[in-house]
């Protein structure tokens, strides 16, 4: 079994092994030397020692930030870190994190030099940490280091286009490097469209139905065989059907029910409905067109005779498609042409 008393702050022994071990606290320097008592027991005898322990005061490490930095692909650079150590005789060394490619630390001096990687800019910007250190103490700094392509696109507002809408659109670029000749690409654009390679002018029609997937988020990437820029955008499509939407509807169980659905169509052509969801025993009218008894509030099946079967208490709410009209059948019209003579309702 071990112990010590007087060790300088943050200091511990472990009781078993005799080990050593923490971090002193700054507060040591204070008082020091320190006297320690360090003792060992078998459980029968025991020893003590006795000695002095100096803390000296540490070292201060300073490292300026050399704030944010921007460069082009291909930028040739050379910047300097600045530390000071407090320790007198100390060596620091550098160590550096998160550099765009091509570019290294000296780990003596603090220079950071090296060419910018071609594509580097395509997954900028960088968050760049430095570390001084002397072996013992150490400071970081971290700034952000940007790196910029020679190609420079113009950031197109989002689009907006109707179904089977004749689109043309520009995209605007430029390359400063002198001779360069750049090429087009693009990914998500509704269907019908496309983008011509050498021009950037995207040029379609918009497909039919496309509205029904939108928006679209479009990507253009342009590239010049060494450099790359991309912007990104996105492309709504508007169908050419509106429909109001109802108010929530509410009705009493076993009770009638009918009311339409407001739509229209830019293209003046030929509207069909259908429903998700409506509650049990109804159903969405292909043509709006109800075949309603008056009394019963029963629907006719579309293309026959309704049968017994469908003459309940409960509507039974189906669907018919009919032509520039509405037909109104009486409950009596009804029940003879399923054959029916008696109707026997349930007390409630």
């Amino acid at each position: 079994m071990f112990a010590a008393h007087g060790l300088p702050a943050g200091l511990h022994i472990n009781p078993y092994t005799g080990f050593i071990f923490g971090t002193i606290d700054s507060s040591a320097v204070s008082g020091t030397p320190h006297a320690v008592s360090i003792m060992a027991s078998d459980g029968t005898d025991t020893t003590w020692i006795d000695l002095n322990w100096t803390v000296n005061a540490g070292g201060t490490v300073t490292l300026a930030n050399p704030g944010d930095q921007t460069n082009n692909d291909g930028d040739t650079v050379s910047l300097s870190l600045t530390a000071t150590d407090s320790t007198s005789g100390a060596t620091l060394r550098f160590l550096a994190f998160g550099l765009p490619p091509g570019l290294s630390i000296n780990t003596s001096t603090g220079a950071i030099t090296g060419t910018v990687a071609l594509g580097a800019a395509a997954v900028g910007p960088y968050t760049v940490t430095v570390v001084a250190n002397d072996g013992t103490d150490s400071a970081t700094q971290t700034f952000v280091w940007n790196v910029n392509s020679p190609i420079a696109v113009s950031q197109l507002a989002d689009q907006v286009s109707a179904e089977n809408a004749s689109v043309s659109v520009s995209i605007s670029a430029t390359d400063y490097i002198s001779g360069s000749t750049m090429c087009y690409a693009a990914a998500g654009l509704p269907p019908g469209l496309r983008i011509n390679p050498s021009t950037g002018v995207i040029t379609g029609t918009v497909a039919k139905g496309a509205a029904a997937n939108g928006p679209y988020s479009v990507t253009v990437i342009v590239e010049d065989g060494t450099h790359a820029s991309a912007i990104n955008f996105n492309w709504d499509v508007t169908s050419p059907v509106s429909i109001v939407a109802p108010d929530g509807q509410s009705f009493v169980e076993a009770g009638s029910v009918s009311f339409n659905i407001s739509a229209a169509d830019a293209t003046s052509g030929t509207l069909t409905f259908s429903a998700v969801g409506l509650p049990a025993g109804l159903a969405a009218p292909t043509a709006m067109v109800p075949v309603m008894s008056p009394v019963l509030g029963l629907i006719c099946k579309p293309g026959g005779k309704p049968t017994a079967k469908n003459f309940r208490v409960a509507p039974v709410v189906e669907s018919v498609a009919l032509r520039d009209r509405v037909v109104m059948l009486s409950p009596s019209t009804l029940l003879r042409s399923a054959g029916v003579t008696k109707v026997t309702v349930p007390a409630a």
